[in-house]
């Protein structure tokens, strides 16, 4: 298997464990104990690649002693003990670690039942929405000590979008086929989102419509037919983690002759993006949202740049 369909695997794997996690009965996301009711945590294992980007961008980096698999950022993080992946946490390995708080992304009985039985402080955190991002921030903040910073760096992700949404509130809506982790070569086993996901949202944000918008499924699997019919006037392929060059997205964007009559591929607007956090609701959702947007609003480019010093 390839590096980038490893990436891709693996980030589908939360987003899809995070869509079964909405299907049964569960706890209210983890909110704020009264002052003085919470021991502040020292020791932290993120066994999910967003949670650690967000522990450690909200100032409690040095906190966090391991991580999960496919975790590359930031440098910092991907020097720590990796606990597996989301389908085989290492247990053996996260005992030896000794946190005192176990945070986790979506439904993950077996580290719930490790974190009871070993008298571990557990969380288990939702990331199916932008706004999610925001309310683990600040959680996470009171549970790690720097509940100020990490309102300050809530701050900036809010202020950020809202940059993006103002670029592009003169613009018409473009009719968008977002593709998610579709295999290399061919237009088979096709995945996408509807509104109720992050990369949906953010989507809107950058001032496109979701075509699938609708659909039941969270990540539901389309057909090439329905995306004949949904008719979207731009395609953006997403292959996070692969690094690809000039002549590899000129092969992807190839592959999407097979629907030659969509408006997308007659008007090659198709746009093949592989930064590696397309796929992570973490802190650099916003750079996201702006490589979105200037994939749907070229002539706006300028204006989307990412801040100076990222």
């Amino acid at each position: 298997m390839s590096k980038r369909r490893l990436w891709v695997v693996a980030g589908l794997a939360v987003l899809v464990g995070l869509a079964a996690w909405r299907l049964v009965p569960r706890p209210a996301a983890p909110t704020a104990a009264p002052a003085g009711t919470r021991a502040t945590a020292n020791r932290v294992a993120t066994l999910s690649p967003a949670l650690s980007e967000i522990a450690f961008a909200i100032g409690a980096g040095t906190k966090v002693c391991g991580v999960a698999d496919f975790t590359i950022y930031p440098p910092e993080a991907d020097k720590l003990p990796r606990l597996g992946a989301f389908i085989n946490p290492n247990l053996e390995l996260l005992a030896s670690l000794k946190p005192d708080l176990v945070v986790v992304q979506g439904q993950h009985d077996k580290v719930r039942d490790y974190c009871r039985d070993h008298g571990q402080a557990f969380a288990a955190y939702p990331l199916d929405k932008v706004e999610d991002v925001f309310t683990i921030g600040a959680d996470l903040g009171r549970r790690l000590g720097c509940a100020a910073s990490a309102e300050r760096a809530v701050a900036s992700w809010r202020a950020e979008l809202a940059a993006v949404r103002e670029a592009v509130k003169g613009e018409p809506p473009v009719k968008t086929y977002l593709s998610i982790g579709r295999p290399e070569g061919r237009l088979s086993a096709l995945t996408t989102c509807n509104q109720k996901t992050f990369l949906s949202e953010l989507l809107a944000v950058a001032g496109g419509q979701n075509v699938f918008a609708d659909a039941i499924e969270q990540y539901p699997q389309p057909s090439l037919e329905s995306l004949v019919q949904r008719a979207p006037e731009v395609i953006l392929d997403l292959q996070p983690g692969s690094g690809m060059g000039g002549s590899a997205k000129q092969a992807s964007r190839a592959d999407w002759q097979a629907v030659s009559s969509v408006p997308a591929v007659r008007n090659d607007r198709i746009v093949v993006l592989s930064e590696d956090y397309l796929l992570i609701p973490g802190p650099r959702l916003t750079q996201t949202a702006r490589l979105l947007a200037r994939a749907l609003h070229p002539k706006l480019s300028a204006q989307l740049a990412d801040p100076v010093g990222r």
